[in-house]
């Protein structure tokens, strides 16, 4: 079986159904091939990549896919890529990393690739359940905003923005829709966003742009100093929703119980400091009074037994009775 793809430029006014009239831009045939894969041109702003000979533009928007057959026509318009200046080549020009010019909060596009269809020849297949190296059903596609979470050197881990309020918004704590803060400077978001948080994904450079802003002007432009960031409040809703994908729910609250126990922490462990450096003063002075105490006990022995001496030298007693004589004396000495 052949199956024969043929490229036209669109052109309005000739209209979808009038290929005769059309420019081609190229053509490809399949032979002995059963399945090929074809953009959906159902889905709005879908681009491709295609090197026609003759034509500086590579990137095409699929306007329309018809079928007769096993012939395809395929109809495209040139994508407007002015000004579009993708991350490796601002990485290029201004000598930074992505680590120094993407942060936490950033607001970027990202081109996630478009979904196919599958043509049969003479059936056009909605599934692509058998082709696991494509897009598939329920994953992002195309291309769209999205947040920065955090920048390595093997990629950018983004959440995707979506202009469409999605079903369980109201019960899903993943979801929240971003505040008339952040949309302020970034013209892409006017229509209001929602932020997909359990849709975290890893990216390479290479899809990632500047969104269109006006940030620090009147006019819309994609700025490649990467200034767009949400604002501050929702930088916060976007650490709660983030953290309500793992299980911790009330990411805030849980935050700051963990930095009241680790104040407390704080101060525990400035007071066994406190109380080891007590302790080793005590020890110390404890060993000064066992010295002093020692001390005590020799003098203490030595002056008994130069009164015993003396006593039995004046014949007061007898050595027998000597030490009875003195304790006997030094009890009423105490007690007077």
């Amino acid at each position: 079986m052949a199956i024969t793809v043929t490229y036209y430029l669109f052109d309005e006014t000739q209209g979808e159904e009038n290929t005769s009239k059309l420019p081609v831009l190229g053509v490809e045939s399949y032979t002995n091939i059963n399945e090929i894969l074809l953009p959906d041109s159902s889905n709005a702003n879908i681009t491709i990549t295609c090197y026609f000979e003759g034509h500086t533009t590579h990137r095409w928007i699929v306007k329309a896919v018809k079928f007769n057959a096993s012939v395809v026509s395929v109809h495209l318009v040139p994508r407007d890529t002015e000004g579009e200046v993708f991350l490796p080549q601002t990485m290029k020009r201004v000598h930074k990393s992505a680590m120094e010019l993407l942060r936490f909060g950033t607001i970027v596009e990202v081109d996630f690739g478009f979904k196919p269809k599958i043509y049969r020849g003479n059936a056009l297949q909605t599934s692509a359940k058998r082709y696991p190296d494509v897009v598939q059903h329920l994953e992002l596609y195309k291309r769209r905003p999205a947040i920065v979470l955090k920048t390595t050197l093997r990629g950018v881990q983004v959440v995707p923005l979506t202009s469409q309020e999605p079903e369980d918004y109201a019960t899903n704590g993943s979801v929240f829709k971003l505040s008339e803060d952040s949309l302020k400077d970034c013209t892409q978001l006017r229509k209001g966003s929602y932020v997909l948080s359990h849709f975290i994904q890893t990216v390479g450079y290479s899809r990632i742009l500047p969104p269109l802003s006006k940030f620090s002007s009147h006019k819309s432009q994609r700025l490649d100093t990467y200034k767009v960031r949400i604002c501050r409040d929702d930088e916060k809703r976007l650490n709660t929703a983030i953290a309500h994908n793992v299980g911790l729910a009330d990411y805030y609250t849980i935050k700051k119980s963990m930095n009241e126990n680790k104040q407390r922490v704080d101060e525990l462990t400035d007071d066994n400091e406190k109380l080891a450096t007590t302790a080793l003063q005590l020890k110390s002075d404890n060993n000064c009074l066992k010295r002093e105490f020692a001390k005590i006990q020799q003098e203490f022995t030595t002056l008994r037994e130069l009164l015993k001496d003396q006593y039995l030298r004046a014949e007061l007693c007898t050595a027998s009775e000597v030490d009875a004589l003195i304790n006997s004396e030094l009890t009423e000495f105490v007690e007077y």
